[in-house]
């Protein structure tokens, strides 16, 4: 009788898989949603300078729809960003971003052939 396999398949070089866990997934994604925070605050700051947003209690209505002019285009620029970021690291690291890589996980295909 053979012993309990791995759901993902055998892993290579006769080694073995082992998951991640929760607190270290929710580590590298902080790390990650960091790196990607970076350039949107600055881009943000521009926006808001752009559109000469302030909240204050003088604030109109144009200041408030320029707020969530600013906040979509901020927004829009982190998801588009996050996009990205995940399948360019994890291809180019061999499925690890930089969040992953500090914790040391990465993501193994089910064949343990390296991510492209």
């Amino acid at each position: 009788m053979q012993g309990p396999r791995h759901p993902a398949g055998p892993p290579p070089h006769g080694g073995t898989f082992e998951l991640a866990s929760w607190w270290s997934r929710v580590g590298a994604q902080l790390i990650d949603g960091l790196i990607i925070s970076i350039p949107a605050i600055p881009i943000g700051v521009i926006v808001f300078a752009v559109l000469g947003v302030s909240l204050d209690e003088t604030s109109s209505d144009g200041d408030v729809v320029g707020f969530l002019v600013s906040m979509i285009a901020v927004f829009g620029i982190y998801w588009l960003a996050a996009m990205f970021y995940a399948p360019y690291f994890m291809s180019k690291w061999n499925g690890a971003t930089p969040g992953k890589r500090a914790l040391g996980i990465r993501v193994v295909r089910a064949e343990g052939i390296p991510m492209t």
